[in-house]
């Protein structure tokens, strides 16, 4: 037991090492840990700049574990990538150890290889994104419920429900999503099960919703202003613009807009698409096929429930989700990986019986197999090779020694993921890589979508949809500190609280990042309604601000039309030429 542990985590610490030193910082919620990171108000709160004036657009917890590290070790790149780093390395060895509980040591190492194997897992970690946080909060509360069903332990059972709520503070309703496969599990296995059940449900959903409670007590002109909610209310932003303005097309939020045109479209085979089929879909029909025979056997176990329903769970919410950015799918990672791990030894043992169903492994594994030569087709590889490769497989299965077919079949299946991250570039910096990270080959509609890269980018960073097509590894506008603009404004600058105010938090990420304070109007969408215009005047006349920097075309929706109609009425344009082809504003004579 001990040495497979120190053997995994080894080898995770080394892959997602190497990832780190190839990865890159996302420019939004980089700039939000310097501010937490600098004050304890930001921090408590989750507000993108250290004045505590405009939240983040999600719950703060996974950023609280990057803003403590950076206390610790200063702002770095690394330091913000080592979290995630190592939560992908430390969620390894815990898969194993839930899955061995389950079903044997060698289901325990399968589902470690599968889950070491997997693109998705692997890109997702490259990025201090909050989602290899989650996964590791989830596989622990899968192995808490592991421990709970063995020996009817109520530890254990608080102790999963608490991880799932600990999940939601990482990512909110993301969380949610397995929840109903812990409690069906808890309803199939031994002992109390209606108790545990409850037990379970209702201290995931105290854990999850604590802050909120909390945060609730504390009157509006003592804490940030919510992004994501037209009525500066956490709960709105949480299971409206986070919940309902992503589950349904439109939503009424601008978010839905936003998203679109990640993931290709809705439909039950969206995650062996060209945008996901790459990051997830290598083993997933070897896993739907072992799980689809597996079951009804074993449908008294409540693990096979577990992470059967886990995965399609995740499966059926992903491919049906408006608008998903690829790295969602990190979610179905450890339930694929461990259906595989223990759904293989269970079909080989059919295979090596001649039991009724003793096609179930070579039908699951020809179906990945031709979903791996078709991914690699798509993207201008030798899907061919794979193609052959499975034919001597299926051969060998025929004639050959077992212990060989076991072998290349191990090997045919997991060749084409790891290939996968094998030539995965390098993440450029403020690139497009950093916002929607991909593993294997960076085609414009892996990074960009199926929108044209210049609408995509417009919807994310509020600037016109103009100009030439980007570059996949061209920096994003606006991702970097205009050192004329800096200077500029440093130079005139007479005791404000804020250095100027932009017209959406994006554009307000690089000067934040720098330590500066710079007051994010509009929030990451720009279309938060805060600051209002009296509200902005109030803040001029008060000499908390004097310089405005935002898009000012006449025409823009809602308040980013009224902001910008407030600037060109009420203060000066500045001469001053801008990369982003913003417009600067003095409101000194307001």
């Amino acid at each position: 037991m001990r040495r497979p542990l120190v053997v995994l985590t080894l080898v995770a610490g080394c892959l997602h090492g190497w990832g780190l030193f190839r990865g890159g910082t996302h420019y939004y919620y980089s700039a939000a840990v310097r501010g937490m990171s600098t004050s304890w108000s930001a921090f408590v709160f989750g507000a993108v700049d250290p004045a505590a004036s405009m939240t983040v657009d999600k719950l703060p917890g996974g950023l609280w574990i990057q803003a403590l590290f950076v206390r610790v070790f200063g702002f770095h790149s690394w330091v913000l990538l080592l979290p995630g780093a190592l939560a992908a390395t430390a969620t390894v060895p815990l898969l194993f150890a839930a899955v061995r509980r389950w079903a044997g040591t060698r289901a325990g190492l399968i589902a470690a290889a599968v889950l070491l194997a997997s693109p998705v897992a692997f890109a997702t970690a490259r990025v201090n994104l909050v989602d290899p946080q989650l996964v590791l909060c989830l596989v622990a509360a899968a192995y808490a419920l592991t421990r709970a069903l063995e020996d009817v332990r109520w530890p254990w059972v608080v102790a999963a429900g608490a991880l799932v709520g600990v999940g939601f503070q990482i990512k909110m309703a993301e969380a949610w999503i397995v929840l109903p496969a812990l409690i069906a599990a808890c309803s199939v296995g031994p002992g109390p099960r209606l108790r545990r059940a409850v037990a379970l449900s209702g201290t995931a959903l105290v854990v999850s919703l604590v802050w909120l409670v909390a945060v609730g007590f504390v009157p509006r002109g003592e804490r940030p202003h919510v992004d994501g909610s037209r009525g500066d209310s956490w709960w709105e932003m949480v299971f409206g613009y986070n919940g309902l303005g992503r589950s349904l097309a439109g939503g009424g939020s601008p978010l839905s807009s936003t998203a679109a045109p990640y993931g290709g479209p809705p439909g039950p085979l969206r995650l062996l698409d060209d945008q996901l089929g790459g990051q997830i879909g290598w083993l997933l029909p070897l896993a739907l096929v072992l799980l689809a025979a597996a079951w009804w056997p074993h449908r008294r176990d409540p693990l096979w429930t577990l992470w059967g329903g886990w995965l399609l769970t995740g499966a059926l919410v992903l491919s049906f989700l408006p608008g998903i950015h690829p790295y969602y799918a990190t979610l179905l990672a450890p339930a694929l990986a461990a259906v595989v791990g223990a759904g293989v030894p269970v079909a080989w043992s059919w295979w090596r019986d001649r039991s009724g169903l003793r096609w179930v492994l070579p039908i699951g594994g020809v179906l990945s197999v031709v979903g791996a030569a078709v991914v690699m087709t798509r993207a201008g590889g030798p899907g061919w090779l794979v193609a052959v490769a499975s034919v001597v497989v299926l051969g060998m299965a025929l004639r050959g020694p077992r212990r060989a077919v076991a072998a290349l079949g191990a090997v045919v299946l997991l060749a084409a993921p790891v290939a996968w991250i094998a030539i995965t570039p390098a993440v450029a910096a403020n690139s497009m890589h950093t916002a929607n990270p991909v593993a294997g080959p960076q085609t414009a509609v892996a990074v960009f979508g199926v929108a044209d890269p210049r609408v995509t980018l417009a919807r994310i960073l509020g600037v016109p949809p103009t100009g030439p097509v980007p570059a996949i590894d061209a920096p994003l506008p606006g991702s970097a500190v205009d050192p004329a603009l800096l200077q500029y404004l440093r130079a005139r600058r007479a005791g404000e609280r804020f250095l100027f105010a932009t017209g959406d938090a994006s554009t307000a990420s690089p000067y934040l990042a720098a330590g500066y304070s710079v007051l994010p109007m509009g929030g990451f969408t720009g279309f938060s309604p805060y600051p209002e215009p009296a509200e902005l005047a109030g803040l001029i006349r008060g000499g908390q601000l004097r310089f405005l920097y935002l898009t000012a075309v006449p025409g823009l929706p809602g308040v980013l039309g009224e902001r910008a109609e407030w600037a060109r009425s009420h203060c000066a344009p500045v001469p001053l030429r801008t990369p982003s082809g913003m417009t600067l504003f003095d409101c000194a004579a307001v």
